[in-house]
């Protein structure tokens, strides 16, 4: 029997890299790792979109991926989004009580309004969902295109200053807060 240590990191991802552990074509945020750290086997936990920015957890802990990952769990994630032209309040309601994707309705999420100007909105959205691209074509329903997408926070972990393309092990405090979710 071999021993596995569990690695926990949060990375501050940037626009034009992959939420992947490996792709020929384009750099992921494995590749944004030390040299020792990208034979640990770590994985993204969740994704990000290529044109997507913001906080990432990396770990080799599958179960605690897989936790944290599932709608039951209820972890939100917290996203800064700007769109183009102003989010009415109308578009506001139909995001928060759901939007039929592929065929179901999305959960109920918050939206905050954070800057409203006539060329653009930036909002908060907190979802505790996680589909493909959700964020993106939840505002494409209500006919608003995404400008900049940054998940800022997952669940209690924020990016804490750390600028994009940056990456720190968590904490033993933040280690146990995300066991706890278990």
């Amino acid at each position: 029997l071999r021993y596995k240590k569990h690695i926990y990191i949060l990375m501050n991802k940037p626009e034009g890299i992959l939420s992947a552990s490996t792709d020929k074509r384009v750099k992921t945020v494995i590749d944004i790792l030390p040299e020792n750290m990208k034979r640990a086997g770590l994985f993204p936990v969740g994704r990000l979109d290529k044109n997507s920015e913001g906080l990432l957890i990396m770990t080799n802990d599958g179960e605690l991926a897989n936790v944290l990952t599932h709608p039951s769990s209820h972890v939100n994630k917290t996203y800064r989004v700007t769109v183009g032209g102003t989010v009415t309040d109308e578009q506001i309601e139909k995001l928060t009580t759901g939007i039929m994707l592929d065929g179901r309705k999305t959960q109920p999420c918050d939206v905050f309004v954070v800057e409203r100007k006539p060329d653009r909105t930036m909002l908060n959205f907190i979802i505790h969902e996680g589909r493909n691209r959700q964020v993106r074509k939840m505002f494409e329903a209500v006919n608003k295109k995404v400008l900049h997408l940054t998940r800022i926070r997952h669940g209690e972990l924020t990016l804490s200053g750390l600028k994009k393309g940056q990456w720190r092990h968590l904490t033993q405090e933040e280690i146990e807060y995300l066991e706890n979710i278990k």
